[in-house]
């Protein structure tokens, strides 16, 4: 869980992992600025250090939001407002 500096703790479950590709679960949990603890489970995909895909799974709030990473470029999914920015 988060601490009152606003630290976090991320703990991962590497499913498949190769010199340049990665595809893995964590989990992230942290206590927010009202001290709210929370905590987000995230699918991640990478291809060497160019490109990367960063999947909200839960909680059901925060699901579907994702980040794109191509090169320079990254675009955010915001599924509440069907946009991407």
């Amino acid at each position: 869980m988060g601490t009152s500096d606003g630290s976090f703790e991320v703990s991962a479950n590497v499913l498949v992992t190769t010199a340049t590709n990665h595809n893995f679960t964590t989990t992230c949990a942290y206590t927010d600025e009202g001290g709210t603890a929370r905590t987000l489970t995230m699918t991640v995909w990478s291809e060497g250090t160019e490109k990367a895909l960063i999947k909200v799974t839960a909680p059901a709030k925060e699901a579907g939001t994702a980040t794109l990473k191509t090169g320079n470029d990254i675009w955010n999914y915001l599924p509440k407002i069907d946009r991407t920015i």
